[in-house]
């Protein structure tokens, strides 16, 4: 079957426009690629000097330009979801008139399946991939993408129809969508982060709340009930599907029961039981996402046994909360993804008190840290910060501990951790910042912290 007959919904003609492209991350060239197959003048530009041009034949490219206009007349612009709509280029294309868009809502208005997406500050990604597993498990076809890495376009490109499209969307792709209408919308949390890009945190909240504006009436809202910024996106007239811990039977929705190590689920008239002893992953906030693709997929038609047997056997992303090795009595942790203190806090909850040695650090993101001071204080046998905001973070949590150590990088907050750390002690990386200081991203900030792990003697 053709692209164009499985694709054919608002059917956008990019032929001999020119289309500048701001930002050639993993979404930038899959949106490059497009353009050129569809006929389009692409012009990238990137803040780098140098980049990896395969695949892009037919791109100019304008590479470490400082620049704050756009040197050639364009039809449109496609924003990076890493880049600010602050940026001179975007701020220049909208004074033109110019149309500013992104590589999501490109897809999004070429698709015709039903889109079940997924947003929240934390657990959005392990959300995602459960919800896909379940799925699949149940005999759907389905394609899993968005933030989660696969650009949603390589799905448009590859001319393969899906039953279900699973988008995780972070809050910088909802900014610029428009063409989304979601069969089932998921919000797993919303706490502070971000706020180097957000001016406020009311500014944050309605860049997720983005997602409802997106929504139909038709539309099924599962939401943390749990979650107090989350409350208040319950809407008249949609169907919504509710996750807790703290209340009991719910009308619809799924609630935990930690005694009984299930979770209760109520949904089109029926009442299903999970459990959740037998579960692979580390971590009870977890079970909040189960909860969570548990509620989505049974909406859209998952069979109880492929949802069961997903919680039984997966075993977790990497870098979130993730078993290196034990040696010599010591754990070593990747939690490489923890780039807020709310997943900070999921981290450290799970370890004994008083035996953590916890490395963190990299690109400040302009949250507030002190929230979990606290429980750093019960958890932390020694801290080690890194990074471009270690002098900041060890003026911050001075008065929540009393052995601090501040180097350049990870490399030598891991041998000097490694020095100190005895049995039954845990060494955990989990940063509460950005990685984009000293590393290309969360994935390669963890794979080097674990290849650095293997080889320690």
């Amino acid at each position: 079957m053709s692209l164009s007959l499985i694709h054919s919904r608002k059917k956008e003609s990019f032929q001999s426009k020119t289309v500048w492209v701001l930002g050639l991350g993993v979404s930038g060239r899959a949106i490059a690629r497009y353009l050129v197959r569809e006929g389009a003048r692409v012009h990238v530009s990137d803040s780098k000097t140098e980049v990896d041009q395969e695949g892009l034949k037919g791109v100019t490219f304008h590479l470490g330009d400082d620049l704050k206009e756009l040197p050639v007349a364009v039809d449109a612009l496609v924003l990076s979801p890493g880049i600010p709509q602050t940026h001179p280029l975007v701020q220049d294309a909208r004074s033109k008139n110019t149309r500013v868009t992104s590589e999501a809502e490109i897809a999004f208005a070429l698709m015709e399946e039903p889109v079940i997406a997924i947003t929240g500050t934390s657990g959005k990604t392990t959300t995602t991939t459960l919800i896909g597993e379940m799925l699949k498990k149940s005999g759907f076809d389905v394609f899993v993408g968005g933030n989660i890495g696969r650009p949603l376009i390589e799905h448009v490109m590859s001319g393969v129809k899906a039953d279900f499209v699973v988008a995780e969307l972070s809050s910088y792709q909802l900014e610029l969508i428009e063409s989304l209408s979601p069969r089932v919308a998921v919000w797993t949390t919303i706490d502070q982060d971000h706020m180097d890009r957000y001016k406020s945190m009311e500014n944050y909240i309605e860049a997720k709340k983005k997602l409802l504006k997106l929504c139909s009436k038709s539309a099924t809202l599962v939401i943390n009930r749990d979650n107090r910024l989350l409350k208040s996106f319950a809407r008249e007239g949609n169907p919504v599907l509710w996750f807790t811990q703290f209340e009991g039977m719910l009308e619809s929705g799924a609630f935990y029961e930690k005694a009984l190590k299930q979770f209760t689920l109520v949904a089109n008239d029926d009442v299903t039981v999970y459990s959740v002893e037998q579960m692979k992953m580390l971590g009870e906030h977890n079970i909040f996402n189960l909860m969570a693709a548990a509620c989505a997929c049974v909406t859209v038609g998952c069979k109880q046994e492929a949802v069961q047997s997903v919680i039984d056997t997966y075993p977790g992303l990497p870098h979130r909360i993730e078993m290196v090795r034990e040696l010599g009595g010591i754990r070593y942790i990747n939690d490489s993804k923890a780039t807020n203190t709310v997943a900070v806090k999921q981290s450290l909850s799970q370890f004994e008190d008083g035996k953590v040695l916890w490395l963190a650090g990299g690109r400040d993101k302009g949250i507030v840290y002190s929230v979990i001071g606290d429980l750093v204080r019960q958890k932390c046998k020694s801290i080690y910060f890194f990074g471009e905001s270690r002098e900041k973070l060890a003026t911050i949590f001075k008065p929540y501990s009393k052995k601090i150590t501040v180097v350049e990088t990870m490399a030598e907050a891991l041998k000097a951790a490694q020095t100190e750390a005895k049995a039954g002690d845990v060494v955990l990386l989990s940063p509460a910042c950005s990685s984009f200081d000293q590393f290309k991203s969360f994935e390669d900030r963890g794979d080097q912290f674990k290849a650095m792990v293997v080889k320690l003697k």
